[in-house]
C-alpha cells in the first residue's frame, strides 16, 4: 500500500481521502461505523513521517470526531458550513499527503 520511506502512493492518497470525503455523507450526528472507519483512514495519514501531515490529519479527525458526534458539530456552526469545513479539511490533508507522496516518487526515480 506505502511505497517508500512510509509515505503514500499518490494512487493511495487520492483512494483514502476520496473515501473520507463519502463518508460526510454519513453524518452529522452519531454515526459509531462512519466514525470508526474515517477514524482507520486518517490513522493511516498519521503515520506519514511529516508533521505537517500529521497536523493536517489531526485537525481532520477532530472534525469528523465533532461530525459524528450527537451535537458537537452544532456548536461550530450550520450543517452546510460544517460540510465545508470538512471538505476543506480533507482537501488540505490530500494537499499535504500528495507533496509528500510527490516528493517520494521523485526520489524513487533518482
Amino acid at each position: 500500500m506505502r511505497k517508500g520511506g512510509g509515505v503514500f502512493d499518490r494512487h493511495t492518497v487520492d483512494r483514502l481521502c476520496h473515501e473520507l470525503l463519502r463518508l460526510i455523507n454519513e453524518g452529522p450526528g452519531k454515526n459509531e461505523a462512519a466514525l470508526n472507519r474515517a477514524r482507520s483512514i486518517i490513522r493511516q495519514f498519521s503515520a506519514i513521517p511529516n508533521n505537517y501531515v500529521r497536523e493536517k490529519a489531526a485537525e481532520t479527525l477532530d472534525d469528523f470526531e465533532a461530525w459524528f458526534s450527537q451535537r458537537r458539530w452544532r456548536k461550530l456552526g450550520t450543517e452546510s458550513d460544517f460540510r465545508f469545513r470538512l471538505y476543506s479539511a480533507t482537501s488540505k490533508l490530500e494537499i499535504a499527503s500528495g507533496q509528500m507522496a510527490a516528493a517520494a516518487s521523485k526520489n524513487r526515480r533518482r
